[in-house]
């Protein structure tokens, strides 16, 4: 995946914000970049793994890069027979 999405981890980092004193504005951040997923389904269960990299952006906001990574693994805890 390649994109390019608002951060809204905060009303800050959605929106932004003005200094109606100083006429400053800030905020409104940006996260680009790009995220792999894999996964492997196998019959009683299976494995996934993600990870990006991204660079934020935003209005007088110093520059900052993120990194995110997960991975999992389930089974099957009740199979039926496939109806077809």
């Amino acid at each position: 995946e390649i994109a390019r999405k608002s951060v809204t981890d905060s009303y800050l980092s959605y929106a932004g914000a003005k200094d109606s004193l100083y006429g400053l504005t800030w905020g409104g951040v940006t996260r680009t970049g790009i995220k792999l997923d894999t996964s492997y389904d196998g019959e009683d269960g299976g494995v996934y793994a993600s990870g990006g990299y991204y660079g934020l952006t935003g209005k007088n906001v110093a520059k900052n890069t993120m990194a995110e990574f997960g991975a999992g693994a389930y089974w099957r805890a009740y199979k039926t027979n496939d109806f077809t």
